[in-house]
């Protein structure tokens, strides 16, 4: 998990590729730090004691990992 605090907010990274969301937040008030990264859609979830990030993106490619769709060539 990727969290930089800065000035006015956080930077929130995610933990599979390179995309990141700011989010404003002058009193550093992590409730305002969820909604707005799920607002942006991103999922975060406690995996094995961590808080993992992970953008829209990199959740579309995880739903695709299971197999269920066929392969786009063609025999």
């Amino acid at each position: 998990m990727t969290v930089e605090r800065e000035f006015q907010g956080f930077s929130i990274c995610c933990d599979h590729c390179s995309d990141y969301v700011e989010v404003d937040s002058p009193d550093h008030d992590w409730d305002d730090v969820r909604e707005a990264i799920r607002r942006e859609g991103y999922k975060a979830e406690q995996v094995r004691g961590t808080w993992e990030h992970t953008c829209p993106g990199c959740q579309d490619s995880d739903d695709n990992k299971d197999g269920g769709e066929m392969p786009d060539e063609t025999w």
